[in-house]
């Protein structure tokens, strides 16, 4: 790949981090709709990653947190916890939104995430 091929991937998957990391809709930056194609490859990417680790892994832990947001609908952050070469590591999984907080709508959505 030419430099100036490598530049211009470079320049687009920092736009996309940054959208991303600010929470702005990809709407408001007509220019950049690519950005919303490399998020998705990143996510794609990252998810296939940490399904890998889990395979390896003998035993794994779900770890969640849940919380209402301003419109008062519940958020739950899934965590997994495993051993990676024996050192302990945490790894975000997703959040997801159960139509309420009993467990076993957030059980369904551990699996929805697994």
């Amino acid at each position: 790949m030419c430099t100036k091929d490598q530049e211009s991937l470079r320049v687009k998957f920092n736009s996309a981090y940054y959208l991303t990391k600010h929470e702005k809709p990809f709407t408001d930056f007509p220019e950049l709709f690519a950005a919303a194609k490399f998020v998705n490859v990143i996510g794609q990417i990252t998810r296939e990653s940490l399904n890998a680790d889990l395979a390896k892994a003998c035993y794994y832990s779900i770890l969640n947190d849940g919380s209402t947001d301003v419109s008062t609908t519940e958020q739950e952050l899934v965590y997994v916890l495993f051993l990676q070469d024996g050192t302990p590591v945490i790894k975000f999984m997703g959040v997801e939104s159960p139509a309420q907080a009993d467990a076993e709508r957030i059980t369904n959505c551990h699996r929805d995430l697994l």
